[in-house]
């Protein structure tokens, strides 16, 4: 999740990552990004809350979920913005977003997150049943 926030009076986009730097909440990021306007950059350690219930490979469903919707977030607005960039009729972006329907949406990229659940889902139930 990236946001914008003034810190000190400063103005600065802040970025929550994961461990494995992929794009976080605030409740879930190891690590915030805070780059000021002024060119200042600041890489910070956080500590996520231990997770409580459920554990899938390390983290609890919200976590999962959490992780997913932000990656899920920034695909979108890549795939928007390419398209956008690129002078694609607004029917090209939201086809480059959601799939086109003779293809099911297979071919857009909300796919990607439907695909990881699916994975997600397998393994653990590999796991469980070993």
């Amino acid at each position: 999740m990236i946001e914008r926030q003034t810190i000190d009076g400063r103005d600065a986009t802040i970025a929550y990552i994961t461990d494995k730097f992929a794009p976080a909440t605030a409740s879930t990021a190891h690590y915030v990004k805070v780059s000021f306007d002024d060119g200042e950059t600041l890489f910070l350690k956080s500590d996520p809350p231990k997770a409580k219930g459920l554990q899938i490979l390390g983290a609890s469903l919200a976590q999962w979920a959490a992780t997913f919707a932000a990656a899920d977030e920034h695909r979108i607005e890549t795939a928007i913005r390419t398209g956008l960039l690129s002078g694609f009729e607004n029917t090209e972006v939201a086809r480059a977003v959601v799939g086109s329907q003779r293809l099911a949406g297979v071919d857009g990229v909300t796919e990607i997150t439907r695909r990881q659940i699916i994975q997600l889902a397998r393994v653990t139930l590999k796991r469980k049943s070993a």
